[in-house]
């Protein structure tokens, strides 16, 4: 990996992280919660990293309807549980935080997938 691409890396994961603690800290958190959420950045993009080495991005054209559904609602599920842990919308109560992440999923999922159908039937109709 050349050393412009590791640098360009470690600064985007610093900026992120520290874009998580500037929400956590206009949502008036303590420091120590301000903390842990900073933490919760890096996982983020590691997890997303992560899922796409497990459906690698050249794949995407190739894979099915299924596969593709998968990637889009794993995805969405990684967003919604950064999100979930940051925000913390409906603290203390686990029924609307349960809701929420659902709902969430699942129209963010669902509008990935199909704008992904929707690219697929562009690049096909152009071969």
């Amino acid at each position: 990996m050349p050393k412009a691409s590791i640098v360009k890396a470690y600064f985007g994961a610093i900026i992120f992280t520290a874009m998580t603690a500037l929400v956590a800290w206009i949502n008036g958190d303590n420091s120590i919660t301000i903390f842990h959420k900073a933490l919760v950045g890096p996982l983020y993009l590691l997890a997303t990293t992560g899922l796409r080495s497990f459906l690698p991005e050249e794949l995407d054209l190739r894979r099915g309807i299924v596969g593709t559904a998968e990637y889009h609602f794993l995805n969405a599920a990684i967003l919604g549980a950064f999100m979930l842990l940051v925000l913390e919308p409906h603290a203390g109560n686990l029924r609307a935080q349960l809701v929420s992440f659902g709902f969430f999923v699942s129209f963010v999922g669902t509008v990935n997938f199909g704008r992904a159908i929707l690219e697929r039937r562009k690049i096909g109709s152009r071969l």
